[in-house]
């Protein structure tokens, strides 16, 4: 910077640093021939560098000068306004992560539930496919002869199996009652192991005739052995087995419903058992014998056996005047025998078939 100092509208120095300079010319003081005194020249530099001292001072970079501790604050205020920042940022950022996050775990969410939601449809078909089967199947036992046939046997080897299970297990227990019943009446605590087969050799007899009368029901030959002998013996038989069983119990001091009821039991199970047991051959064994069979069979099928059966009754109900043809037809068409009999387009399709072949016989 350049600083001038004038004296009088007269500039009195310049300079890049401040100068106080007196030229003799310009001091007012002056005189021909005589010099300035020292006083005086020293009081005209005072004065020069004090009007250099004030132009300097007067300059505007001192209001914007800051002095350390402004210097210090103003530092202060810009860490504390790029911590705000700072902090904004990162909060913002946060918030942003944190928005991701929530979307990102909704859509997961979302992908679960579809996904649980798509499991369990699934789940439902392959059940609805199980359970189509399985009525397919239940449907094939109850209209496919062979299906039917086998059901029949593994329901006749149940029931047998059952029954048999059933008689033994009458037997053991009557066996066992009747040992201790004897060894009672003869005064003894512990049956003696002989007296075990008493029972077993009424049950024998028994079962032979139970087997008997098996194999007769199969061979459509009951009625030989349903006569009054055998079923007297039969129960003559029980009848001892029931008497030795509950004796004990009836002629005791002490009467226990509870004891008449356990040695009453067993011979009512082998009873029962026994009842069954030909009961069970005669009604399966006309199941599987008049089971249809189409497979190396001579017999109609059962939908020709039907629409057969049908035909009488058409027969008849038109006889009767409660089924009658169409204008002009001879038989009633095959929806009017469907909606009457309420039975399947086939049957009524076959009963139609059967009535129109053998109608030109019966004058129809």
């Amino acid at each position: 910077m350049t600083i001038t100092a004038e004296r009088n509208g007269h500039a009195v120095g310049t300079g890049s640093l401040p100068t106080a300079r007196v030229d003799d010319d310009l001091t007012p003081m002056s005189t021909s021939g005589n010099e300035v005194p020292d006083d005086i020249r020293g009081l005209l530099r005072e004065r020069d560098a004090e009007v250099m001292r004030d132009e300097i001072l007067r300059d505007p970079i001192w209001v914007q000068k800051l002095d350390p501790d402004e210097l210090d604050d103003e530092h202060d205020v810009n860490k504390q306004i790029r911590a705000a920042q700072r902090e904004s940022r990162l909060k913002l950022g946060l918030e942003k992560v944190a928005a991701q996050e929530e979307l990102a775990r909704t859509a997961q969410q979302s992908e679960l539930q579809i996904n649980a939601a798509n499991a369990k449809l699934d789940k439902l078909d392959a059940d609805e496919k199980v359970w189509a089967r399985r009525a397919l199947r239940k449907r094939r036992q109850l209209t496919d002869p062979d299906a039917k046939l086998a059901a029949a046997l593994l329901r006749y080897r149940a029931v047998s199996i059952a029954l048999a299970v059933m008689t033994v297990g009458g037997i053991s227990w009557t066996s066992y009652g009747v040992a201790h019943a004897l060894a009672a009446l003869a005064g003894e605590a512990t049956p003696s192991p002989i007296l075990y087969v008493v029972e077993p050799l009424f049950s024998l007899p028994l079962l032979v005739i139970v087997f008997m009368q098996i194999t007769a029901a199969e061979h459509e030959r009951l009625r030989k052995l349903r006569r009054w002998p055998i079923i007297g013996t039969e129960i003559l038989l029980l009848t001892a087995t029931l008497a030795i069983n509950v004796t004990p119990v009836l002629t005791a001091d002490t009467f226990s419903v509870e004891m008449f009821l356990t040695r009453f039991a067993p011979p009512m199970l082998i009873v029962i058992s026994v009842s069954l047991q030909w009961v069970a051959s005669d009604l399966f064994g006309e199941i599987l014998r008049d089971a249809q069979v189409e497979v190396a069979d001579m017999r109609l099928s059962e939908d020709a056996t039907r629409s057969a059966n049908l035909a009488l009754d058409v027969l008849d109900a038109m006889a009767a005047g409660r089924l009658k043809p169409k204008d002009g037809d001879k038989l009633p068409s095959i929806t009017q025998i469907h909606l009457y009999f309420n039975v399947g387009k086939k049957i009524a399709q076959g009963t139609h078939d059967y009535l129109s072949r053998v109608g030109r016989h019966l004058r129809i």
